[in-house]
């Protein structure tokens, strides 16, 4: 039974195709979803003390913050368009693979719906590092969009 379905989403293109898969399954089973962005700051940093200091840095993580609240806001529209319940989002900043682990052992998600590549694009290796982690480490049970 699908009670809690967390869909992670990182504002791709195949972002759309990941939510409509989840909805998919929520109608099926009449629930709710849980949206999660998580981003990475680890690159702004090495970039910005590189050659433009502190308040460089602080700058590209307010707008790397900004724009994860627009993408879990976009998403968000989408699922509701469709017809589904929304239970709660979350952007957070950290390792995606770790945010999205920790968040559905909190929320005790029964059901991961997520892209098998992403915003980092289809590299030699058939999944994303993301999802691979996710889908070997989590406790239940995952649906993998291609």
């Amino acid at each position: 039974m699908v009670r809690k379905i967390l869909v992670p989403i990182d504002g791709s293109d195949h972002t759309r195709e990941v939510v409509g898969t989840a909805c998919d399954i929520a109608l099926k089973y009449n629930t709710s979803v849980y949206l999660i962005h998580v981003y990475s700051i680890a690159h702004l940093t090495a970039l910005s003390s590189q050659s433009h200091g502190e308040s460089a840095l602080e700058r590209l993580i307010d707008e790397a913050e900004e724009a994860a609240v627009e993408i879990i806001r976009e998403a968000e529209r989408f699922t509701k368009d469709i017809g589904v319940e929304v239970a709660q989002t979350y952007v957070t900043q950290g390792d995606p693979a770790d945010e999205i682990l920790k968040f559905a052992r909190k929320k005790r998600i029964d059901t991961i719906v997520i892209g098998s590549h992403g915003a980092g694009g289809v590299l030699a290796i058939p999944l994303g590092s993301v999802c691979d982690k996710v889908c070997h480490s989590c406790e239940c049970t995952c649906v993998i969009v291609k």
